[in-house]
């Protein structure tokens, strides 16, 4: 409920990355030259909706074998 109160009609994202980087769930980089370094995530977007979707992540891993190796 709380994802389709704060991002609305998922439709105006043309790629999953652009939501992604929406939520603030996208690694922050600092590159220079040849060198490309990621970081933790940005954290730019919507705080409540990035922990809940953090949390849901979590619980499902611990749930399932399966996503417990991903």
């Amino acid at each position: 409920m709380a994802f389709v109160l704060v991002v609305g009609d998922v439709t105006r994202f043309p790629r999953s990355k652009k939501l992604a980087s929406y939520l603030g769930l996208i690694p922050s980089e600092d590159s220079s030259g040849t060198r490309r370094r990621l970081g933790a995530i940005s954290k730019q977007g919507n705080t409540l909706l990035r922990t809940l979707l953090v949390e849901a992540g979590q619980s499902a891993a611990r749930c399932d074998p399966e996503l417990r190796r991903a």
